[in-house]
């Protein structure tokens, strides 16, 4: 397959910095979420409720109930009690 590395792609760090890779932060112990996925979550479910929509309430849960359980699917594997925590407290 002649594979080639992408010089541009690849750097080289120290796992104590924390590795950002596919949405979520790896430390040497622990696995968190990108600050900026949390970020783009956050906005994306202000603008789904933000008021004076004129949506009947029901409309705004079916649109956001698939979009916090698909989240909360994709990163259970993280760190997440402190974000879930502020986040629905």
């Amino acid at each position: 397959m002649k594979l080639k590395v992408n010089d541009m792609k690849t750097k080289l760090t120290n796992v104590n910095e924390g590795v950002a890779f596919l949405g979520f932060v790896i430390h040497s112990k622990t696995l968190g979420v990108n600050p900026k996925r949390i970020k783009r979550f956050k906005d994306k479910v202000r603008r789904i409720t933000r008021r004076n929509s004129g949506r009947k309430l029901e409309e705004v849960i079916k649109e956001l109930n698939p979009v916090l359980r698909g989240w909360m699917n994709y990163y259970l594997v993280a760190n997440i009690d402190r974000f879930t925590g502020s986040f629905m407290g």
